[in-house]
């Protein structure tokens, strides 16, 4: 529970007054119209460790998910996960969409801690759109890189593929 409220208290510190979206906005501009809950998933060891393969990093066990759903006919649009990590010293919160084909739809900055000359500009996140899990997906494969902000682009393509592998592994339930 406490990681929990650090979490919301960055968020909210990070978020609206320093030009960040709160996460409801953001989900409201991954999933226009759509409603949604929050539901916390537990990963078994045997899923953790198919996450964290798929990732090429390792993944954590416990899950905070956003189900977006269209209120009109009640159908599922898509997911949302909020990842905190650390950049350099300081910690980033993005909001990871992801739609039903298991692809990006959507990586928005939540909270930026670091230096506003490492963040890089909205068009560079527009790259992860409709991306899937593969191989692709990498810097300098797939993902441009940023000159001056490599550690932040590296931090949002670690956070993209552990979305994704999570989302993969989750669909499989």
């Amino acid at each position: 529970m406490k990681l929990q409220a650090l979490l919301l208290t960055f968020v909210a510190a990070s978020s609206g007054d320093r030009g960040f979206p709160t996460p409801i906005d953001a989900l409201n501009n991954a999933f226009p119209k759509a409603s949604t809950k929050v539901e916390t998933l537990y990963l078994s060891a045997k899923e953790i460790k198919a996450a964290s393969k798929l990732a090429g990093r390792e993944v954590r066990g416990v899950v905070r998910r956003y189900v977006a759903i269209d209120p009109k006919t009640n159908e599922l649009v898509g997911y949302a996960y909020i990842d905190t990590h650390k950049v350099r010293a300081k910690r980033e919160s993005l909001l990871v969409a992801v739609n039903l084909e298991g692809q990006l739809e959507s990586i928005q900055v939540l909270g930026f801690a670091e230096p506003r000359e490492y963040l890089p500009r909205e068009k560079w996140y527009q790259q992860f759109e409709g991306r899937a899990l593969d191989e692709k997906l990498a810097l300098k494969v797939g993902i441009d890189g940023i000159t001056g902000a490599t550690l932040t682009a590296r931090a949002t393509v670690n956070s993209a593929r552990q979305t994704l592998a999570i989302s993969q592994i989750l669909a499989a339930r």
